[in-house]
């Protein structure tokens, strides 16, 4: 039995936790973290056989084994099979944890083995979280302006993009095109595929705002939005070239404005 243990009552855990200790320093012997690297487009297959690697090997004190795979949208189609055939395979004493932030990025077949728990912030609930960060980070941004343009995605997701945009000259608020144009020049140059994220969301808030000006050509933006994040979306997935996507892309949005 383990001293300072977490408290159910409270949700807290203490600092002195030997487990506790061992996962901050990414050392129990019973838990396997598989995430993406930011520099990378997609988890590769090799990361997933690793997990089978850990599996083979004897659980510390004959305890259960956990594997926590975050970002599991980033999984191509190969590491996807490769982990699907884990999943089939694994012993009584394994849980997984497959988190992801799109689901219709997961395999179907990986979908229907596992029970799905979806968490939801309220739009009240992810400005406090919000506002915490930026006090927290002593941020300069404005919650309104973040509320009016990022109001839908996750508080962590928002600030990464204001980030990276705070390092542009171009206002986002007032121009999507040069702003998706900035983040395409800055994902050549760094190949960070949260890049490609962050250009499919301003994608949409571009067309948006066309829609909102043009309702009258309402199915023609709708069209063409998705035809190009599904581009992107393909390009991801089986990892295309992406020097025409972009050019392609470009030249689309221009002819729109």
């Amino acid at each position: 039995r383990e001293q300072n243990k977490y408290s159910v009552n409270n949700f807290t855990i203490n600092p002195d936790n030997k487990s506790y200790k061992s996962l901050c320093n990414y050392i129990h012997p019973n838990f396997f973290l598989l995430e993406n690297n930011s520099h990378e487009e997609n988890i590769k297959i090799d990361n997933v056989r690793n997990i089978l690697k850990f599996l083979n090997k004897t659980t510390y004190n004959s305890n259960i084994k956990i594997v926590m795979i975050d970002n599991a949208e980033y999984l191509n189609i190969n590491s996807s099979n490769a982990l699907l055939k884990v999943l089939e395979e694994h012993n009584a004493n394994t849980f997984f944890f497959i988190i992801h932030n799109s689901s219709n990025r997961i395999l179907d077949t990986i979908k229907s083995r596992c029970i799905q728990f979806k968490f939801f912030f309220t739009l009240s609930e992810r400005k406090s979280i919000l506002k915490n960060i930026i006090k927290q980070y002593r941020n300069n941004f404005s919650i309104d302006e973040i509320n009016d343009n990022f109001y839908f995605d996750t508080p962590g997701n928002v600030l990464k993009y204001l980030e990276i945009l705070s390092e542009s000259n171009v206002d986002y608020t007032k121009d999507k095109l040069s702003c998706i144009s900035y983040l395409i020049d800055k994902y050549r140059q760094k190949k960070d595929s949260q890049l490609l994220i962050f250009i499919s969301l301003m994608i949409e808030l571009f067309y948006n705002e066309l829609s909102l000006k043009n309702n009258k050509k309402l199915h023609i933006y709708f069209y063409h939005k998705f035809k190009i994040l599904k581009q992107i979306n393909d390009v991801k997935k089986f990892n295309l070239d992406k020097n025409n996507l972009f050019i392609s892309l470009q030249e689309m949005l221009k002819n729109e404005s």
